[in-house]
């Protein structure tokens, strides 16, 4: 595992374990199955996704606000480039590539209900950026 990969699970580590935050982690197995005959199966060995209500706070602070500037933090630290940001109306997605066969692709999802991070690890080539820019990983 990478420094980027270590640290960005730390991160996520770090919040999933407050009560108040929802999280799924999706296994390499279960990727396997669901990406076969797909553009990106086999490219990504892990999903992780953490969210947070905007109105959970703790110590006078709202947890998706540590959350954001953690990861915003970890962005720069680790020279992510920023490959999309899309807003409509409240809700702001921002997806950010460091692309090698160990990188990360990440979701940053802001709304007034909640903030989330998608976190892809894997094999991040051209054909998985653009299969993930098209909206083609699903899991069903």
């Amino acid at each position: 595992m990478t420094a980027q990969n270590k640290e960005i699970n730390d991160i996520l580590d770090k919040y999933e374990k407050r009560k108040s935050v929802e999280s799924v982690t999706i296994s390499s197995d279960l990727l396997a199955m669901a990406g076969k005959g797909n553009d990106w199966g086999g490219k990504i060995s892990k999903i992780r996704i953490v969210s947070v209500d905007s109105n959970v706070i703790e110590n006078n602070v709202p947890i998706r606000v540590e959350l954001k500037r953690d990861m915003d933090e970890l962005v720069l630290k680790f020279k992510f480039i920023s490959a999309l940001k899309v807003k409509d109306g409240n809700e702001e997605v921002e997806m950010y590539i460091n692309q090698n066969k160990s990188g990360a692709l990440l979701f940053l999802n802001s709304s007034k209900e909640e903030f989330a991070v998608i976190a892809m690890f894997g094999n991040i080539d051209d054909k998985l950026i653009q299969t993930a820019l098209k909206g083609g990983i699903s899991i069903k």
